[in-house]
């Protein structure tokens, strides 16, 4: 079972959809494909842990307020 696989069964929404009038298919999956990387959701997934713990070492640094 790949990594990618394993996020699907963990996000049930994160599926696609394909409406038969149109033809036209919504799959996040795809995106991965198109732009030739197939790690894309994790690597995207891994910015945003990053960007948090950052923001939270910054919020730490911060002097505290006092407010009277």
């Amino acid at each position: 079972m790949n990594l990618s696989l394993k996020l699907d069964l963990q996000h049930p929404n994160n599926q696609g959809e394909f409406p038969l009038y149109s033809g036209i298919t919504n799959d996040p999956n795809d995106w991965s494909e198109e732009v030739g990387n197939p790690k894309y959701i994790l690597d995207l997934l891994l910015s945003v842990i990053n960007v948090s713990i950052q923001t939270v070492e910054i919020v730490k640094g911060l002097p505290k307020l006092n407010f009277d």
